[in-house]
């Protein structure tokens, strides 16, 4: 009865405990393998019970068996428990242990069936002593294990060591107090004749078995710590034989490798390593006992074939001083030799950098001296690491600089600064000096207090050079009398000069950020509107007309040319104007001494010529003598006169036009119309064995240009032409107009849309090859001494050039030469000036002039033809007489005609005396010639208006009669 109780109590108690672990532990392998051993006992007990009753054949058969089999194989079972326990999973390995083991259980089962041992339960269903005593035994080691397991798995009983102690405790009594094969064992030594061996060794195992566990739990509770921390620090722990096979291996870094527990246990640790002759050497050294402990790196490969770097550190098993084996530590190092990979990259990249750059680096301590200094520093000191390193940076200064850039430091480190940059020099051994420009950035300590300086340096050496050209060149900007400016990117003035600032009359203020056009005229008529837009472009030079800020115009020879950056950016224009006033006078008598010299060449023509015109008119003076009285020849005779003195007036006319002195007066010109005028003179003075022939284009548009030096242009040419034929030929003109696009083919600096194109060809000697290169040179000349000045040409070439055009020669010796012009045509064409009509009808007066000429003659005819139509006259002889006239019929005279030149007092300073008695007096002057500007100038002195010698009758009334007339 007390073994039933007993049985009871523990069945009850072990059911309860295996609840308890598989619901704390959430059922681990270990765990869930004793709740089966604990199930196989209880079934077992319940089997033994149950077969006490009466039960058919079959049942008690079926139980019996079942009774018996359990009664066989439990012990296997808590074996096999075991091996899970201690975790050598290397017997599991291996099937043939396990198939053995469990052939012995099954081995136990047929030999108790067989009746060689007896069955638990007696054929009456009486349940043997000694099955009582196999249950209670097994109960209480499989209750010894459920403690172990509820202290070692279950969370919250290891941590805490009172509920551990008071559970320890608790079990310590309950095996003392409760009946145990232990506790019968004691009785039956003390009370001889009653026990059986079986009770003596289930005692001796029970015994054995608690000893076994608890042992184990302490072990296994340090060595489940032990795993803990492992899998912390990410290591693996390995234990090995002798020869380094693997017997135990454990820790979180077997996930990172990818390899179970279980499949490390067996295998050599050197087919893991990529480094084998680390094992093989520390074998050899700890065999010779020359070293235990090592610690090295090695390589291991992972399960996917990814190699790790691990930190080994191994330690000798000694038993007896044999090697019994070894363990070691294994920690994942990959990340860190990445890093120290990293580190040492960077830091030969860093290296590599500070040494290679043309810029010099180096560390200085706290007071300044060199720690470290890089291959530059060395080289443009001329000093060596061993002379430079330990001593003060000062050293490597120029003594000017020292004390500047000591006293800077000091400065810097006082007020807080972190980053310094300076500009000195440095003294080479050679006795020159260096330029560096130095940074520093200043280390400091927690409390502000400098620990190390760490300065990069560059020598400047070219760039002080080139802020030195650039200082002299602003200094000779500043001094040059050329006029510069410069415009930035937005073509907003951004410098200009002394020079320009004098001359243009303007504050540096005022023209600051302005359009550079502000400088220019408005009336640069012979710029087309694209010329206009590219000026202020860059790569544009010619001449200009200046505006001063008072509104004066002045001549400028203008350029303009790009600033660009090292990379091709333009960043801005550069402008230079240069006043040609004074040039452009030695021009204008230049030009007037080739037009003197151009009259001088067609003096002889013009001699022969007028001498005709005379002769036509003393002739025809003669007949008229002799009509007597035949009115219609007397008519005939002096329209024939009249023409003649037309051709002669017409002569005069152009040698006034060609020798005359004036201004550059640019305005619309019909090409055409100016070469039959010159052709006309030209015909009429060059021999008759030259032959003209013209031929224009009847649709060629205007251009804009100076008629007078146009006509300089093709005089010079067609004299030159003449010279070339002496014996006589063919002067050839043509006009047409060209396509821009053409021009520019053969000069590529032309930028008009289309040209006037003017050919100017003879047949005469031809120019050699040599003389053509030179052809346009000043004072270059082919004719004898006294003949020309050999300017002609020179001058052509410049008045083509000032009119944007361009000019061709194209000759050969003995085949003629010719000239090809072209003048750029406006974007909007201009027409030309329309001559008045000539006047046909004349109104009569009754009112008085006063007339002053000198010459008695034209005095007398004049005279005669005003009062023909009316007028009185009142003569003057000089300009004298003419003021003391006026004086006495002051109030009668109508109006005065001048003319210019008089003797005593002439035509301006005599009227100016007659404005002085009458502010209201009319007076129209007569002049052969009269220059543009001196016209102005009278005009704007009061006069109304003017009249050209020869005088034309019909023009002279109508003038008189618009003068006199106007209100």
């Amino acid at each position: 009865m007390l073994y039933s109780s007993i049985s009871v109590a523990y069945t009850f108690v072990n059911i309860l405990l295996t609840i308890i672990i598989l619901w704390k532990s959430r059922g681990t392998q270990i765990v869930r393998f004793y709740s089966f051993c604990v199930g196989c006992l209880v079934t077992f007990g319940l089997t033994s019970y149950w077969l006490q009753f009466e039960l058919t054949g079959s049942t008690r058969w079926v139980l019996s068996t079942l009774s018996t089999f359990l009664f066989s194989v439990i012990p296997f079972f808590f074996l096999h428990f075991v091996v899970l326990f201690l975790r050598r999973f290397e017997i599991l390995k291996h099937k043939r242990y396990l198939g053995t083991m469990y052939f012995t259980g099954l081995f136990s089962f047929a030999i108790v069936l067989s009746g060689f041992l007896p069955s638990p339960v007696e054929y009456d269903g009486t349940i043997r002593l000694s099955s009582y005593v196999y249950y209670i035994t097994w109960m209480s080691i499989l209750f010894s294990v459920g403690i172990t397991l509820l202290y070692s798995q279950v969370k919250g009983f290891s941590g805490k060591n009172l509920k551990s102690n008071v559970l320890f405790t608790g079990f310590i009594v309950l095996f003392l107090v409760l009946p145990t094969p232990f506790t019968y064992s004691l009785a039956t030594i003390f009370f001889p004749g009653a026990f059986e061996w079986y009770e003596i060794t289930a005692t001796f195992a029970l015994l054995v078995s608690v000893y076994l566990l608890f042992r184990h739990k302490i072990l296994l509770t340090l060595y489940d710590s032990f795993k803990a921390a492992l899998t912390v620090m990410n290591d693996i722990f390995i234990m090995t034989d002798e020869q380094f096979t693997i017997e135990a291996a454990s820790g979180a870094l077997t996930q990172v490798l990818g390899f179970p527990e279980r499949s490390l246990v067996g295998r050599s640790l050197n087919d893991l390593l990529e480094q084998k002759e680390y094992i093989s050497n520390y074998l050899e050294y700890v065999r010779k006992k020359k070293m235990n402990e090592c610690q090295f790196d090695a390589d291991i490969k992972d399960k996917n074939g990814n190699l790790l770097t691990l930190n080994f550190s191994f330690s000798p098993v000694f038993e007896s001083d044999r090697i019994a084996g070894f363990v070691g530590m294994g920690r994942d190092i990959t990340s860190r030799k990445r890093s120290e990979e990293a580190l040492r990259k960077s830091e030969e990249r860093y290296r590599e950098l500070v040494e290679n750059i043309s810029e010099g680096f180096f560390i200085s301590d706290a007071k300044g001296r060199f720690i470290y200094a890089s291959p530059m520093v060395y080289e443009r000191t001329h000093m060596t690491q061993e002379t430079l390193l330990g001593t003060s940076y000062l050293r490597i200064v120029a003594p000017e600089d020292r004390r500047r850039l000591h006293d800077y430091y000091i400065s810097r480190m006082n007020d807080g600064s972190r980053d310094v940059r300076v500009e000195f020099r440095v003294s080479q051994k050679n006795g020159n000096s260096l330029w560096m420009e130095q940074t520093t950035r200043i280390i400091r300590d927690a409390v502000g207090q400098p620990i190390e300086f760490r300065s990069i340096v560059r020598d400047i050496s070219e760039r002080k050079q080139a802020e030195e050209k650039i200082r002299l060149l602003a200094s000779a900007l500043e001094s040059t009398t050329e006029l510069v400016s410069i415009s930035d990117g937005r073509n907003g003035i951004s410098y200009v000069n002394k020079a320009l600032l004098r001359t243009f009359g303007y504050s540096i203020e005022e023209l600051l950020g302005k359009n550079p056009r502000i400088l220019l005229s408005s009336n640069n008529v012979m710029l087309s509107n694209d010329e206009a837009a590219n000026i202020f472009s860059g790569g544009w030079s010619g001449e200009l007309l200046g505006k001063k800020k008072d509104g004066t115009e002045f001549p400028v020879f203008f350029s303009t040319a790009e600033i660009k950056e090292p990379q091709g950016q333009v960043v801005g224009i550069i402008n230079v104007a240069r006043d040609i006033s004074i040039y452009k006078n030695l021009e204008e008598q230049l030009l007037q001494s080739q037009k003197l010299e151009s009259v001088g060449t067609l003096a002889g023509g013009i001699a022969h010529d007028f001498n005709n015109i005379l002769t036509i008119i003393m002739g025809y003076a003669s007949v008229i003598q002799r009509a007597k009285g035949n009115l219609e020849k007397i008519v005939q005779t002096s329209e024939d006169i009249k023409k003649t003195v037309k051709r002669g007036a017409g002569i005069v006319r152009e040698l006034l036009i060609t020798a005359r002195k004036s201004e550059t007066e640019f305005t619309s010109v019909n090409v055409n119309e100016l070469i039959e005028d010159i052709s006309k003179l030209l015909k009429d003075t060059f021999p008759r064995t030259i032959e003209f022939r013209l031929q224009t284009s009847s649709s060629l548009p205007n251009i804009i240009a100076d008629p007078n030096q146009l006509r300089q242009v093709l005089l010079n040419l067609c004299v030159n032409a003449r010279d070339a034929m002496p014996k006589g030929g063919v002067l050839r003109i043509e006009t047409s107009k060209l396509d821009g696009t053409l021009v520019q083919t053969q000069f590529p600096s032309a930028s008009s849309a289309s040209y006037i194109y003017i050919v100017i060809a003879d047949t005469g000697t031809g120019i050699p090859q040599e003389i053509r290169e030179r052809i346009f040179e000043p004072f270059f000349t082919t004719k004898e001494r006294g003949q020309g000045t050999g300017l002609g040409l020179s001058v052509v070439y410049g008045i083509v050039q000032g009119h944007h055009g361009f000019i061709k020669l194209e000759s050969e010796p003995g085949a003629g030469t010719e000239f090809h012009l072209y003048f750029p045509v406006p974007l909007h064409e201009v027409e030309a000036e329309i001559e008045q009509p000539e006047i046909t009808e004349v109104s009569k007066g009754v009112e008085t002039i006063l007339f002053v000429e000198d010459e008695t003659l034209l005095m007398e005819l004049m005279k005669m033809q005003l009062e023909s139509q009316g007028y009185r006259v009142l003569p003057a002889f000089d300009g004298e007489e003419a003021i003391r006239i006026y004086r006495q019929h002051m109030d009668s005279i109508a109006m005065v005609i001048y003319d210019l030149g008089l003797p005593k007092l002439d035509g301006r300073e005599s009227f100016r005396e007659l404005r002085n008695i009458n502010p209201q007096v009319k007076a129209i002057f007569a002049s052969g010639y009269l220059d543009p500007h001196l016209r102005k100038v009278i005009q704007e002195e009061g006069a109304k208006g003017f009249i050209n010698k020869p005088y034309n009758s019909e023009e002279v009334l109508k003038t008189i009669r618009e003068v006199i007339d106007a209100v």
